[in-house]
Protein backbone atom coordinates (compact mmCIF):
# COMPACT_ATOMS: atom_id res chain seq x y z
CA UNK A 1 0.00 0.00 0.00
CA UNK A 2 2.71 2.44 1.00
CA UNK A 3 6.24 2.07 -0.30
CA UNK A 4 8.53 -0.18 1.73
CA UNK A 5 5.92 -1.10 4.35
CA UNK A 6 5.15 -4.61 5.50
CA UNK A 7 1.57 -4.09 4.38
CA UNK A 8 2.75 -3.21 0.87
CA UNK A 9 4.66 -6.46 0.64
CA UNK A 10 1.67 -8.49 1.78
CA UNK A 11 -0.78 -6.75 -0.54
CA UNK A 12 1.65 -7.04 -3.48
CA UNK A 13 1.93 -10.77 -2.77
CA UNK A 14 -1.81 -11.01 -3.40
CA UNK A 15 -1.59 -9.49 -6.86
CA UNK A 16 1.12 -8.56 -9.32
CA UNK A 17 -0.44 -5.17 -9.96
CA UNK A 18 -0.30 -2.66 -7.14
CA UNK A 19 -3.20 -0.72 -5.69
CA UNK A 20 -1.26 2.51 -6.21
CA UNK A 21 2.29 3.86 -6.49
CA UNK A 22 4.13 7.18 -6.55
CA UNK A 23 5.38 8.38 -9.94
CA UNK A 24 8.60 10.33 -10.57
CA UNK A 25 6.81 13.60 -9.69
CA UNK A 26 5.80 12.14 -6.28
CA UNK A 27 2.15 11.98 -7.35
CA UNK A 28 0.05 9.01 -6.32
CA UNK A 29 -1.07 6.97 -9.34
CA UNK A 30 -3.88 4.48 -8.79
CA UNK A 31 -3.76 1.09 -10.46
CA UNK A 32 -6.33 -1.31 -9.05
CA UNK A 33 -7.65 1.05 -6.37
CA UNK A 34 -10.23 3.73 -7.17
CA UNK A 35 -8.63 6.03 -4.61
CA UNK A 36 -5.94 5.88 -1.98
CA UNK A 37 -6.27 2.92 0.40
CA UNK A 38 -6.71 4.08 3.99
CA UNK A 39 -6.64 2.66 7.50
CA UNK A 40 -9.59 2.60 9.85
CA UNK A 41 -8.22 1.23 13.10
CA UNK A 42 -6.48 -2.06 12.30
CA UNK A 43 -8.30 -2.40 8.97
CA UNK A 44 -7.11 -1.36 5.52
CA UNK A 45 -9.98 -0.24 3.29
CA UNK A 46 -9.92 0.20 -0.47
CA UNK A 47 -12.21 -0.08 -3.45
CA UNK A 48 -11.20 -1.73 -6.71
CA UNK A 49 -11.75 0.28 -9.91
CA UNK A 50 -14.88 -0.60 -11.89
CA UNK A 51 -12.84 -1.26 -15.04
CA UNK A 52 -10.31 -3.60 -13.37
CA UNK A 53 -10.69 -6.87 -15.28
CA UNK A 54 -8.86 -10.14 -15.72
CA UNK A 55 -7.71 -11.26 -19.17
CA UNK A 56 -10.95 -13.23 -19.58
CA UNK A 57 -13.03 -10.08 -18.95
CA UNK A 58 -14.17 -11.03 -15.44
CA UNK A 59 -14.14 -8.32 -12.75
CA UNK A 60 -11.30 -8.14 -10.24
CA UNK A 61 -12.96 -8.44 -6.81
CA UNK A 62 -12.01 -8.71 -3.16
CA UNK A 63 -12.46 -12.46 -3.43
CA UNK A 64 -9.44 -12.48 -5.77
CA UNK A 65 -7.37 -10.84 -3.03
CA UNK A 66 -8.61 -13.45 -0.56
CA UNK A 67 -7.65 -16.24 -2.98
CA UNK A 68 -4.19 -14.71 -3.44
CA UNK A 69 -3.73 -14.36 0.28
CA UNK A 70 -4.81 -17.98 0.88
CA UNK A 71 -2.30 -19.18 -1.72
CA UNK A 72 0.45 -17.02 -0.24
CA UNK A 73 -0.12 -18.27 3.31
CA UNK A 74 -0.35 -21.88 2.14
CA UNK A 75 3.13 -21.75 0.66
CA UNK A 76 4.64 -19.31 3.17
CA UNK A 77 3.04 -20.20 6.49
CA UNK A 78 3.91 -18.16 9.57
CA UNK A 79 3.10 -18.64 13.26
CA UNK A 80 1.65 -15.16 13.66
CA UNK A 81 0.15 -14.00 10.35
CA UNK A 82 -0.13 -10.26 9.78
CA UNK A 83 -3.46 -10.50 7.95
CA UNK A 84 -6.39 -12.01 9.81
CA UNK A 85 -8.89 -11.91 6.94
CA UNK A 86 -10.04 -10.17 3.79
CA UNK A 87 -13.71 -9.27 3.79
CA UNK A 88 -16.33 -7.58 1.63
CA UNK A 89 -20.07 -7.12 1.39
CA UNK A 90 -21.46 -9.70 -1.05
CA UNK A 91 -23.51 -6.91 -2.67
CA UNK A 92 -20.40 -4.73 -3.13
CA UNK A 93 -17.62 -7.17 -4.09
CA UNK A 94 -15.11 -4.43 -4.95
CA UNK A 95 -15.00 -2.69 -1.54
CA UNK A 96 -12.38 -4.62 0.40
CA UNK A 97 -11.52 -4.69 4.09
CA UNK A 98 -8.18 -6.22 4.99
CA UNK A 99 -8.26 -7.03 8.71
CA UNK A 100 -4.84 -7.16 10.34
CA UNK A 101 -4.05 -9.17 13.44
CA UNK A 102 -3.54 -6.92 16.42
CA UNK A 103 -0.14 -7.00 18.10
CA UNK A 104 -1.80 -6.42 21.46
Amino acid sequence: VFSSSTEEGIINAMTHRSLAHFNSQSELVHHLAKSSPFYKGQDLLFEIRDNAKWDDGKDVTCEDFQTGHAAYTKFRPVKEPTIASINWDKDVPRKCIVKFNSKE
